[in-house]
């Protein structure tokens, strides 16, 4: 992104305030990711020579600075990654300011690890239930909890949750038919065009919490997801706590499957680990 991240900033020229607000305070370096309307670069704060990422996004359909308005409000969870600034452009273009938590996403680190034990399993596992449950507490619904949005450390295995890009604000329904990633949708969206915040939250982390631990995806098609039981394969390393924490979580019909507060209270989510 830097390149390209320079390269629009030049478009707009550096007469514009915020870009002149932006560039005294940051040196953009590396690009980690590019795309059709964002891209993320490595960036270094000139004062404190501290690294962070800066998120480029240039659409007209983006509203202004959307992700910010909700990392704002999560500053203070620890599961989330931390906003540090924001710099409106113009309609077109907006520039987040983050934390930098390295570049390691659970999707690699599973593909370095998988499947892992029971006990990192958990160690991450927690940290994420906390988060989406902290997140939920602030009327704020992430809606795309996948591997590829969490950061992790691979010495300490603490979690960052990223990319708040699709999240919406909680009503009072808790009643959503906007359009999910296909992959990660629970089968009431399919069957009934509608879903709750609960009832997502519950369902992609059930999701994680299976790759972590059978180092597969449980469902490979829509079709699966609606008509086929997520298969617990014979492990015998998992404890039946854990196996049967994850098919109640996957559990097809919503009004059975366990809610994100009995989760968070789980005896495996809560135990301690020696």
């Amino acid at each position: 992104m830097a390149h390209r991240s320079k390269d629009r900033l030049h478009e707009f020229g550096y007469r514009s305030s915020e870009i002149q607000r932006f560039t005294t305070k940051y040196h953009l370096e590396k690009t980690l990711l590019s795309g059709k309307f964002n891209s993320v670069a490595m960036a270094e704060h000139r004062g404190t020579q501290k690294k962070v990422i800066v998120k480029t996004v240039y659409s007209p359909q983006y509203r202004k600075l959307k992700e910010a308005s909700f990392l704002k409000k999560l500053v203070h969870v620890p599961g989330v990654i931390t906003y540090l600034d924001q710099y409106y452009i113009n309609p077109s273009l907006h520039l987040l300011v983050m934390e930098y938590f390295g570049e390691m996403t659970l999707t690699r680190f599973l593909a370095q690890n998988k499947p892992l034990s029971e006990s990192k399993a958990h160690v991450i596992f927690k940290q994420m239930v906390s988060a989406a449950q902290l997140c939920f507490n602030f009327n704020i619904l992430h809606r795309k909890i996948k591997t590829n949005n969490i950061l992790v450390d691979i010495h300490s295995l603490k979690i960052k949750l990223t990319n708040f890009n699709s999240a919406s604000h909680i009503d009072e329904d808790d009643q959503f038919n906007t359009a999910l990633c296909t992959d990660i949708a629970p089968p009431e969206y399919f069957t009934m065009g509608v879903y709750s915040a609960n009832g997502l939250y519950v369902w992609t982390l059930g999701l994680v919490l299976y790759e972590m631990l059978f180092a597969c995806k449980p469902f490979q098609s829509c079709n699966d997801i609606v008509h086929t039981s997520c298969a617990l394969f014979n492990n015998k390393t998992l404890t039946l706590e854990a196996q049967s924490l994850v098919a109640w979580m996957l559990t097809k019909s919503v009004h059975k499957r366990i809610s994100l507060n009995e989760l968070t209270h789980h005896p495996w989510v809560t135990k301690k680990w020696i």
